[in-house]
């Protein structure tokens, strides 16, 4: 299985710790993600040999990535493997984000690193730049704004009905950034599940790149209404010239 180097969790505290334990286990689990054997209970409990969790409540200092290096130096055996988990990735300092770029952009041969956060724009661009994003779907977002998700993924309408919706909804920055992880999470399903999907690679691909680009301008007070235009209007673009 290829594992990227570098991810970016985005999502709930709840959300991001259940899927980064069970990507965990169905790497480590002898019984294909049992959830029971002595790997996934060391696993759950933070206890696994191969894995370093890093947390923090009030902000990262640099003596908190010190273990980070001294394990890197160590060569691992050939299809051996190392995460490092840094929860709460938004509490990064600017010094800590620039002491990690180096080591995120080219880490030593089998180690890897998963960021947990649910405020992306909290981080560095450069870190998220050095990180797949993994946007991971809350089925908490409002009901009221299923439409739009439903017009970025399966449901198209008229850009200007979707944009009266949403004056009507008044959606708020924190929902306008909910709906985009949860839009990227649909399009990351379909890419994981090509097989099945009845959309195009060239077209998951492209809209994933956009959504991805939509990352780096998340909405802030006031611009709202903007931001899911832009959204709406790349995703258009990018139907009309592959659909």
């Amino acid at each position: 299985m290829i594992i990227p180097s570098a991810q970016l969790y985005i999502g709930t505290e709840k959300i991001t710790e259940k899927r980064v334990c069970a990507t965990l286990r169905s790497l480590f689990c002898p019984f294909n993600n049992c959830t029971s054997c002595v790997a996934c209970i060391q696993i759950q409990n933070r206890q696994h040999s191969q894995i370093m969790w890093l947390t923090t409540t009030k902000g990262y200092v640099l003596d908190d990535l010190v273990p980070i290096r001294e394990k890197s130096k160590f060569m691992l055996n050939q299809n051996e493997r190392f995460f490092f988990i840094i929860e709460h990735a938004e509490l990064l300092s600017i010094i800590c984000s620039n002491a990690l770029l180096k080591i995120l952009e080219e880490p030593p041969a089998g180690y890897h690193f998963i960021l947990l956060t649910h405020q992306p724009a909290a981080l560095l661009s450069t870190i998220r730049s050095r990180c797949l994003p993994v946007c991971l779907q809350n089925e908490e977002v409002d009901i009221q704004f299923e439409f739009f998700f439903l017009h970025c993924t399966s449901k198209p309408q008229a850009i200007t009905v979707i944009l009266q919706e949403c004056d009507r909804a008044k959606i708020s920055e924190e929902s306008a950034q909910a709906l985009l992880y949860k839009i990227i999470g649909f399009w990351q399903e379909q890419k994981r599940a090509i097989h099945a999907s009845h959309f195009s690679p060239n077209y998951i691909n492209q809209i994933l790149q956009i959504l991805y680009e939509m990352l780096e301008c998340l909405p802030n007070t006031g611009n709202t209404k903007l931001f899911l235009k832009t959204v709406l209007t790349q995703i258009e673009l990018v139907r009309a010239a592959c659909l």
